[in-house]
């Protein structure tokens, strides 16, 4: 959400008025008394997905990766050496694995 979003400017205004009557409680309550029920639900939804998305807004997180997209899609010499990468792939020989989960545990 941006600051210019309709919510945020309704709860600054609601945090000033509070403040003006000198209403502590109200100027920090949680609750929206003018919200509408769709705002409420759209609030709810967005206040669940925001830790499963990392705290970053689904859409940011979907326009960076058609961005990637786009750019691979536009460049067929990067998709070659993206093609030719598992081939030059080494599995870890079991010796080094060993190791590794020793120095792990």
């Amino acid at each position: 959400m941006d600051r210019h979003d309709p919510s945020i400017a309704r709860a600054a205004r609601r945090r000033a008025r509070a403040a003006q009557n000198e209403s502590r409680v109200e100027a920090f309550d949680a609750g929206v008394s003018d919200e509408t029920p769709t705002q409420k639900l759209d609030r709810l939804i967005q206040t669940a997905v925001a830790p499963v998305a990392g705290n970053l807004s689904p859409i940011a997180l979907s326009l960076a990766f058609a961005d990637w997209a786009w750019h691979l899609a536009a460049s067929p010499g990067r998709q070659m050496e993206l093609a030719v990468l598992p081939t030059n792939w080494q599995p870890i020989p079991p010796r080094c694995a060993t190791a590794a989960a020793r120095a792990k545990g």
